[in-house]
């Protein structure tokens, strides 16, 4: 093998490796970002299901408040003026 053959290979290997370098860098910068959008995905996924359950938590909190004044109303005595007052008639 001449020189200049030696060095025309010695330019394809390094070119090559470059090459498969560039790749597997390019491969694992994809892979990163790809794992970090999945990451933000998750976390918003999870912020929607955490303010699904606070919204409904707020409804429920709201629904048995609303069921403890009935619940108050309905027990206490009502002195409702139009029925409890006797006309002149009545007695």
């Amino acid at each position: 093998m001449s020189p200049a053959e030696a060095g025309a290979t010695t330019v394809t290997v390094i070119c090559v490796a470059v090459i498969a370098a560039y790749r597997y860098l390019c491969w694992l910068l994809d892979r990163h970002i790809r794992q970090r959008r999945q990451e933000r995905l998750d976390l918003a996924a999870w912020q929607a299901r955490a303010a699904q359950a606070a919204r409904d938590a707020n409804a429920f909190r709201a629904a048995r408040d609303l069921a403890e004044c009935i619940a108050i109303w309905n027990r206490t005595p009502h002195d409702i003026p139009h029925q409890t007052r006797r006309t002149e008639e009545d007695q």
